[in-house]
Order: structure tokens, then C-alpha cells, then sequence
């Protein structure tokens, strides 16, 4: 096995002792050329290449640690057993459990419909089963009784307030200065009429009338009606005008651009009465029926009295002196 070696001679007393110790010396060394890395490699690898492969074997080692630690546990959460899981049974209650008792259409006796009166209660081991009792014609059903959403209204059927509608004040007092009478010249076709002074309720209604002759108020040769996006005016240049507004629009309107004018229709305007009727209001209106129903304290009647000039052509002589 260890190969054939030369056994030299030694004296007979210590022959066998040299012999053991050849063979030791044959079998360390026999041992060490087995054990020797470098033992059946090429040379290339044995000359400088120890580092590289102690490098390559420790990064196996770790590459193989690190998937046994990653892969144990998994394996073993996989074999272990879930735990047992207890599910809630029904909870114990101290409430009674209701007894068995008859429902309504095993009971004999026919209930009826109709009346209000309850039913008769009570477990069929204990009391006999009541008779069919005739239906009471006179008692109130159900579906006549109202209910207690029908007895008290919702707000939303609750009515919306209805606006109040215009009409005339109970108090009717106010202020007006107005002439009664008016100087015309016998054949003017027209005239302006003086400032008038109003003062009292916060909106009034003014109704102007007359005939042969018709009212300009404002613009002056036109037909004035609507002011800043408001109905003011109803029947300018007519013989029958109506304004409504405040008092201040009222008085404003009748005395711009140096009064009312009047224009004769068919000749002059003298010998003819102008009527004004003031209305205390709640609110502004247009309604013509309003011009009745003032007070006649507020009305205004004015007179255009002609002057007295003659139209006829007076002759006379005249006497020249030399």
C-alpha cells in the first residue's frame, strides 16, 4: 500500500525498532501527500490562487446559511398547526323564553275588522275559546281616525304670506298748497301751473282731470311715464293723468320745468277748472279706481279765470293841437 522501501540492517536489538519507525515515517508522509491541497491539481491553480478559492468557499458557506435561515422558518410556521379557534355560541340570557302560544289564525273566533275593541288574550290550556261576537255597527273604524301627522300640520303646508295689496291709508291727513284761482289771458292756448307744496304720508296718489285742455308734466312736449326703471306716470298730455310714487317724487314731478302746463284742445284753456285729487297710500299704485276714495279735504279745484280784456275795436277821435 505505502510502496516497497528498503529496509536497511541494523543490529538484531534494535531491528525492530527502526522497523517501527520506518513505517511511522512512511505512513506520515504517505498521509501528508494525501492530505495536501495541491495534491492532483494543475499547477496554475496551486500558484497564487489559495486566496481566491478560500474567497469562493466562504461566499458558498454564506450563500447556503442565508437560504437555510430564510427557508427554515417558513417550513416550519408551514408544518406547525393553527391554533384552535373557539367560535361564540349564544350568550346565556336571564329572559325568560316565551311560551308557546296560539296564533291568530289558529284561534276559532273570527276577529272583526271593523272594531276598535282589542281582541281577547290568553293560551288555550287556560281559558276556553271566546264566542264570534257580532261586529258593532255604530263604533268609529280606523281609517276614520286621524292621525297624529294629519292633526298637526307640517310647516310646510303652513300658507306663505300673501302681500299686502295697495289701497288707501284710514288716515288721509297730509298738506297741500294749491291755488284756487289762476289769471289766464283770454286767448292763450296755454298755461304753467305755479309750484305746489305737498308734505304728509310717505307714498301718495295723484289724479289730475280737466277737459278742453290736457296735462304736460315733466319733459315738456313728450310723454313721460317710466323714471329710473319705475312707473311713475300714467296718461301724460292727456286730459286725465294719474302719478304715484312718494310724496317727494309726486311734488317733484308736478313742479319740474316750471310746473304742470296746460294746452288748450279747441281754443284757449281760460273760462275751464283743473281738479287735483290727493290720495294717502300704503304703497304705489296706478289704479284709477284710488281717485275716489281720498278724502275731499285733498281735493283741488282750479279755476282759469280770463282776464277781463275785450276783443271788440274801439274807435275815438283825437284831437291834435298846432
Amino acid at each position: 500500500m505505502f510502496g516497497s522501501y528498503r529496509v536497511r540492517h541494523y543490529p538484531s536489538a534494535s531491528r525492530y525498532a527502526v522497523s517501527v519507525k520506518i513505517q511511522r515515517e512512511s505512513f506520515l508522509a504517505s498521509a501528508a501527500r494525501m492530505l495536501s491541497p495541491d495534491r492532483g491539481r494543475p499547477t496554475f491553480l496551486t500558484q497564487g490562487n489559495s486566496f481566491k478559492i478560500l474567497s469562493s468557499r466562504f461566499f458558498a458557506l454564506a450563500l447556503v446559511a442565508v437560504v437555510v435561515s430564510t427557508v427554515a422558518p417558513v417550513i416550519a410556521d408551514e408544518n406547525s398547526a393553527p391554533p384552535a379557534t373557539e367560535s361564540p355560541g349564544p350568550s346565556e340570557s336571564n329572559s325568560p323564553i316565551p311560551a308557546d302560544s296560539p296564533s291568530p289564525e289558529a284561534t276559532d273566533s273570527p276577529i272583526p275588522s271593523d272594531s276598535t275593541a282589542p281582541a281577547p288574550t290568553g293560551s288555550a290550556s287556560d281559558s276556553p275559546a271566546p264566542s264570534p261576537a257580532p261586529a258593532p255597527t255604530d263604533s268609529p273604524t280606523t281609517e276614520a281616525t286621524p292621525t297624529a301627522s294629519e292633526e298637526s300640520p307640517s310647516p310646510s303646508d303652513s300658507p306663505s304670506p300673501t302681500p299686502t295689496p295697495p289701497a288707501p291709508l284710514e288716515d288721509q291727513s297730509m298738506r297741500v298748497n294749491l291755488p284756487n284761482l289762476l289769471l289766464v289771458d283770454p286767448r292763450a292756448y296755454s298755461k304753467n301751473i305755479p309750484s305746489i307744496v305737498l308734505s304728509g304720508p310717505r307714498y301718495m296718489l295723484a289724479c289730475l282731470r280737466g277737459a278742453n285742455f290736457t296735462f304736460d308734466i315733466y319733459s315738456k312736449n313728450a310723454i313721460d311715464s317710466v323714471f329710473n326703471g319705475v312707473k311713475l306716470v300714467e296718461g301724460d298730455m292727456t286730459s286725465s293723468v294719474i302719478l304715484s310714487g312718494t310724496t317727494e317724487q309726486v311734488s317733484a314731478l308736478l313742479n319740474s320745468n316750471n310746473g304742470t302746463r296746460l294746452t288748450g284742445i279747441r281754443g284757449p284753456v281760460g273760462g275751464f277748472y283743473a281738479v287735483y285729487n290727493f290720495v294717502a297710500m300704503n304703497m304705489p299704485s296706478l289704479d284709477p279706481e284710488f281717485c275716489s276714495q281720498g278724502s275731499g279735504a285733498n281735493t283741488r279745484a282750479i279755476y282759469l279765470r280770463p282776464l277781463g280784456l275785450g276783443m271788440a275795436l274801439i274807435k275815438n277821435g283825437v284831437k291834435l293841437r298846432p
